[in-house]
C-alpha cells in the first residue's frame, strides 16, 4: 500500500506451511510476491521509497531485509531504524496535566520550526519518506487518494509548549480499519525538541488516546524510535523481546533488493519454525 506521497509499504508477507509443494522451484512463491509488489509500486511515477516494518529476529528477515538494509544504510542511501511498537489502549485515559504546559495544534510558524527541527535531527530519508518535511507535513497530498476512494486517512499534529518554549510534538495518523493486521496506519510518533521535552510525553499520549477514541478506535500503536521514549510516555514495554526495525530503501535500489532476495531464497528453503511471529 501507499501510505505517503512517495513511499510504498510492504506490510505483510506470510508463508503457508507446506505451500512449497505448489512451487516449480524453491522459494518461487516468495520471490513472485516481492517482484509483483515492487512492480506494482514502479507503475507509480511518484515512487521514491520502498519501506517495511520488519522483525529482525526472524532468520529470513535477517538474510534479506536486514542484510541489504545494513549495506544500503552504510552507503548513506537508506535507513534501518530500530524502534518499539507498543499497543496503547484508548479505554482509560489518565488525564495527565503537566503544570504550565499547553497542548494545541501548531500554527504555521511552529510547523515550520518543527520541520526545521526534524531536518537537523533526523536523516533526510526519514523526513522525506514519512512526509515530515515542510512541503508535506500537512498530509493533504498523501491522504487525497485514500479519501477519493472513500477510505479514511488523516494526520493530526499536537504541540506541547510552556510559554514561548517548544517542548514536543505529537504526530498522529489514522487509516482505514483492516488496512493491515498490525494497525500501522493508526500510529503516533512523539518528537521532543530536547531532553526536557519528554516531560510532556504523558500529556501528549493522553491526548492521543482521546483523539483515536473520537475516531472509533479502541487502541493505536506508539512507534517509540528513541530509547527511553516508551518510559517517558508512561507506557510499559510489553514487546516480549521483539526487535522491529523501520526498513527504508530508495526506489532506485528496489531492483537490487529483488536480486539480493532472489539469491537468498534460491539458496536455502525456510524451515517450518522460521515463520514470523504474530
Amino acid at each position: 500500500m501507499k501510505p505517503y506521497r512517495a513511499t510504498w509499504l510492504v506490510h505483510q508477507l506470510a508463508r503457508r506451511q507446506g505451500g512449497s509443494r505448489f512451487e516449480s522451484a524453491p522459494g518461487q512463491m516468495l520471490r513472485d510476491i516481492y517482484v509483483h509488489s515492487v512492480e506494482h509500486a514502479q507503475r507509480d511515477p511518484a515512487f521514491r521509497w520502498l519501506a517495511s516494518y520488519v522483525e529482525s529476529t526472524v532468520p529470513f528477515v535477517q538474510r534479506t531485509h536486514m542484510a541489504f538494509g545494513r549495506r544500503v544504510a552504510h552507503e548513506g542511501q537508506g535507513l534501518l531504524l530500530p524502534l518499539k511498537m507498543l499497543d496503547v489502549s484508548c479505554d482509560a485515559p489518565t488525564h495527565v496535566s503537566v503544570p504550565g504546559v499547553e497542548l494545541r495544534p501548531p500554527n504555521a510558524t511552529e510547523r515550520t520550526l518543527f520541520a526545521e527541527h526534524l531536518r537537523r535531527t533526523r536523516l533526510a530519508a526519514y523526513v522525506e519518506a514519512l512526509d515530515l518535511g515542510p512541503g508535506s507535513l500537512d498530509f493533504g497530498e498523501a491522504a487525497r487518494p485514500w479519501l477519493d476512494a472513500g477510505l479514511e486517512r488523516e494526520r493530526h499534529l499536537l504541540l506541547a509548549r510552556r510559554g514561548d518554549t517548544l517542548l514536543a510534538m505529537a504526530v498522529m495518523e489514522v487509516g482505514p480499519p483492516g488496512a493491515n493486521p498490525f494497525q500501522l496506519l493508526d500510529a503516533t510518533r512523539l518528537f521532543p525538541w530536547d531532553g526536557a521535552g519528554r516531560a510532556a510525553f504523558p500529556a501528549l499520549m493522553d491526548a492521543a488516546r482521546q483523539w483515536y477514541a473520537a475516531r472509533g478506535r479502541d487502541s493505536f500503536v506508539f512507534l517509540a524510535e528513541v530509547d527511553g521514549d516508551a518510559e517517558a510516555a508512561g507506557l510499559q514495554d510489553d514487546t516480549s523481546g521483539a526487535r522491529p526495525y523501520l526498513w527504508l530503501i530508495p526506489a532506485s535500489l528496489s531492483a537490487d533488493f529483488l536480486q539480493h532476495l532472489h539469491q537468498q531464497t534460491g539458496n536455502r528453503l525456510l524451515s517450518c519454525n522460521e515463520k514470523e511471529p504474530s
